[in-house]
């Protein structure tokens, strides 16, 4: 999970953010509800005391079914600046 983060950092600072600290928002969409806690969990970890808005959504399926999470999320200082990630976490 932590390496997927660093992955959604390297694209907001290819698309000239700062990296991570810039996101303002994050939407994840789950497919089973037992990660919730755990991405929560990573979120406090990564944010410390400043986190961006969130949503975390559960849903039935994704597009992909090999799919378990969606995440999306833009940097607020560089409104053009947005990272999504899709990948497969077991609960």
């Amino acid at each position: 999970m932590h390496q997927i983060v660093t992955e959604l950092d390297k694209t907001i600072k290819a698309q000239g953010g700062a990296g991570i600290t810039d996101m303002t928002t994050m939407t994840v969409f789950i497919t089973d509800v037992r990660l919730g806690d755990r991405l929560m969990q990573i979120r406090k970890e990564i944010f410390k005391d400043c986190f961006p808005a969130s949503a975390l959504i559960s849903v039935s399926g994704l597009a992909c079914a090999c799919l378990s999470v969606f995440w999306w999320c833009s940097a607020g200082r560089f409104p053009s600046t947005w990272a999504i990630a899709c990948f497969r976490l077991r609960a």
